[in-house]
């Protein structure tokens, strides 16, 4: 059951043909490969049924990492991402920056070994105990 050449076919499936220029008539591929990319930025597919939305929330690991108790670091990597946008991405105009957050970072690891080689939980302290153990110091050790 051969086709010559040149010969018209039916369309497959359910849908009319598709006029140029146009990407699908189905009404859910008609923005494009990409339909995602046209909805408001606020709202997402979860992927629990067809057309069920919910609003778009931080991902853990950034939850994590904006928390004041879990990050010691916090001000230095904002004051480090503040610098690097106000100066256009220039890494070298920063390094002060960069070197308090490096400093910052190996203070709390060892803080962090030697409570739990002490036994202490959690190994991380919370910020109010980290703003304890600054103000005993008297002055900031990075």
């Amino acid at each position: 059951m051969r086709e010559e050449k040149g010969a018209a076919r039916p369309p497959r499936g359910p849908y009319p043909p598709l006029r140029h220029g146009v990407v699908s008539s189905r009404p859910c591929l008609r923005a494009g490969p990409f339909p995602s990319l046209l909805l408001p930025a606020t709202r997402v597919y979860s992927g629990r049924g067809r057309g069920s939305k919910k609003t778009t929330r931080m991902p853990l690991v950034t939850r994590r990492l904006r928390d004041p108790d879990i990050n010691p670091c916090l001000s230095e990597s904002d004051a480090s991402t503040r610098c690097m946008d106000e100066n256009n991405y220039d890494r070298e105009s920063c390094s002060t920056y960069f070197l308090k957050y490096k400093n910052c970072r190996k203070f709390w690891n060892s803080i962090m070994i030697q409570r739990r080689q002490n036994g202490v939980k959690p190994s991380m302290p919370t910020a109010a105990e980290r703003d304890e153990i600054l103000g005993a110091m008297g002055k900031m050790p990075y």
